[in-house]
């Protein structure tokens, strides 16, 4: 059974896997949670930038219905009429600056009562429609597909950049936990040493009173005892003070409740002899997977798509437009069936075309506007690049330094292990020298001491290790 193990059965700590923290990192961690929030904003801005291009449909009925009397050409007139008026319509702007409205609308109207020089006129009715057909379509300024999107790439670059930044905080996040989880492991380990050593300490006590008691010692050896007692007690209140400090921060980043102690059950794992990281591989990967470089890149490529349809909008708007209508009228005063299938097949027949062509153009003189904005994303764009090489140089120059610190850390594991290994030897030659009545107490106190500190060295450096494999793995995206 392990120190550590030793550890978690004396108290009450809830036991966590290193697996188990990093999974509770990612379901209630509140930075991820706000980066998930703001990937989620993002997809509905694309949602509603896209919708500019959805066909819009245009329906309308109206009713009126009215008494009128007026005078025209000579004589008096009174009428009273209703109509059925009604519309309907499609229309879209395409992103190849195309647009297009299709229309159809129709009006009933009936004369009910018609009144001229006091006489009743039988009443009549008439039936109107008509159907249009516009298309516009932009040749300059507002033909390239890439100019007319820009809100539409523009929101797709937010959800990329949503995402990388959610990806980048993932990262960030797990690496913290695992550096937070790690350091607990060495509080812990460090707190059962301390517990160990206060043991050991009281036992010491009792084996030289019992010494001191039938005269084999000098009395100063019992205030040396003593002495090495109240250390060890005063680094166990340092040690439990330390771990409370660290299981606080591991739950404080879990979203767990503060006080409630944990332990890391998940021994690290052993540095390979002789660690070499392939330092051109390690860039590579990094280049390839790193969320903060990807939203460098995106940040680049949506300047440089800025910048040219802002080189686009230099140019004047010149649109040519057509329209085709075609129209029925039908009169019962005229004799004509006032039918809608009469008019439908009048609209067929295109007795009654209409048709235009003409061409808009429309420029601002100065074009001071889109001079400014041109060079507003060339800076923008020169900014993105430079900022996008810098964090390239500093990514290459963090996965040198911490291929640096991996390497040394697993030496110094090595180190710490075989220093344990020693210094468990010494205490063992010092406590048969002590049974024999051949050694000093302050040798033995002193091999014991040491002993201690080497096994929480020993703990430290391994931490150090996976802390050390984090920040890498971290920076080439892989956690």
């Amino acid at each position: 059974m392990t120190l550590l193990a030793l550890f978690v059965l004396s108290t009450n700590a809830q036991a966590m896997s290193y697996d188990e923290a990093l999974r509770l990192a990612e379901q209630n961690n509140p930075d991820l949670q706000l980066a998930a929030a703001q990937r989620d904003a993002a997809k509905g801005g694309l949602l509603a930038a896209q919708a500019s291009w959805d066909p819009q449909l245009n329906a309308g009925l109206n009713r009126p219905v009215s008494t009128d009397k007026n005078f025209s050409n000579g004589f008096t007139y009174k009428l009273s009429s209703s109509t059925v008026a009604w519309n309907v319509g499609l229309s879209q702007m395409t992103p190849t600056g195309t647009s297009w409205d299709l229309a159809l609308s129709g009006a009933e109207t009936s004369i009910d009562d018609l009144e001229i020089f006091g006489s009743t006129v039988e009443g009549f009715n008439n039936l109107r429609m008509s159907s249009n057909l516009s298309v516009s379509q932009q040749l300059l300024k507002g033909w390239r597909m890439s100019y007319n999107m820009r809100s539409v790439i523009s929101a797709e670059s937010n959800l990329s950049q949503a995402e990388a930044t959610l990806l980048q905080q993932r990262q960030t996040t797990l690496a913290n936990v695992a550096t937070l989880y790690w350091d607990l492991y060495a509080a812990g380990a460090t707190l059962t040493v301390a517990e160990e050593a206060v043991r050991v300490a009281t036992e010491e006590q009792r084996i030289v009173q019992a010494l001191l008691d039938v005269g084999k010692v000098a009395p100063v050896e019992r205030t040396r005892v003593d002495a090495a007692l109240a250390q060890a007690e005063i680094n166990l209140i340092d040690a439990e003070s330390a771990y409370a400090l660290a299981s606080d921060q591991l739950a404080l980043t879990l979203g767990l409740p503060l006080g409630m102690p944990i332990s890391a059950d998940t021994e690290p794992s052993d540095a390979p002899d002789g660690v070499r990281v392939p330092v051109d591989e390690a860039i590579e990967a990094a280049m390839a997977a790193n969320p903060g470089l990807h939203v460098a890149r995106i940040t680049a490529e949506n300047a440089e798509r800025s910048y040219q349809n802002a080189r686009h909008g230099l140019l004047p708007s010149l649109s040519v437009n057509a329209s085709y209508g075609l129209q029925s009228f039908k009169d019962s005063s005229q004799g004509d069936e006032v039918t809608y299938s009469a008019s439908f097949k009048d609209l067929a027949a295109r007795e009654l075309p209409s048709q235009s062509v003409g061409l808009n153009l429309s420029m601002p003189l100065a074009n001071r506007a889109a001079r400014g904005d041109v060079m507003s994303q060339a800076a923008a764009l020169t900014q993105a690049n430079i900022n996008l090489e810098t964090a390239e140089r500093n990514i290459a120059q963090q996965v040198t330094m911490n291929i640096r610190t991996v390497e040394s850390a697993a030496r110094k594991v090595d180190l710490a292990a075989l220093n344990l290994q020693l210094a468990e030897e010494t205490l063992a030659a010092e406590k048969a020298k002590q049974d024999a009545g051949r050694a000093i107490e302050k040798d033995v106190l002193l091999a014991i001491s040491t002993r201690d500190e080497a096994a929480v060295n020993l703990a430290r450096t391994k931490a150090d290790y996976q802390k050390a494999v984090v920040a890498l793995e971290a920076l080439q995206g892989k956690l």
